[in-house]
């Protein structure tokens, strides 16, 4: 039961977050629902079915303890991947952004402060 409290909440936190940064990060107005529903395809669509299928075959191949330790990397790595990217997007600014937790990107390479992280399109 604990397992499930802390599942409930950390659900609740992954998809309150998506659709705040579906808000920040789409070009347009009007885009927002369609960033999460993109985001809701990768996750529970693609992002399901390839976990599932890709376990399974590691599971097979290289057995349940590597198969954990591996995830948990690959865990690991992302949450480090999207700190890196929190804490650029915080600290870096775009023009315009300056005291607006709202922000509005047309061209990321162009609105980008820093010159630490180029983006190239």
């Amino acid at each position: 039961l604990p397992a499930e409290l802390l599942h409930g909440v950390t659900f609740a936190l992954v998809w309150s977050s998506v659709a705040v940064l579906a808000t920040q990060i789409t070009p347009e107005p009007g885009l927002e629902a369609t960033a999460q529903g993109i985001f809701a395809l990768l996750f529970s669509g693609v992002g399901g079915g390839v976990g599932a299928v890709g376990g399974g075959y590691l599971y097979t191949i290289i057995g349940p303890r590597k198969v954990f330790w591996l995830i948990s990397l690959a865990n690991l790595a992302g949450f480090l991947l999207l700190l890196i990217s929190d804490i650029n997007r915080k600290y870096c600014g775009r023009a315009g952004s300056e005291g607006n937790d709202y922000v509005r990107v047309s061209n990321v390479a162009a609105d980008r402060k820093c010159t630490a992280v180029t983006i190239n399109n």
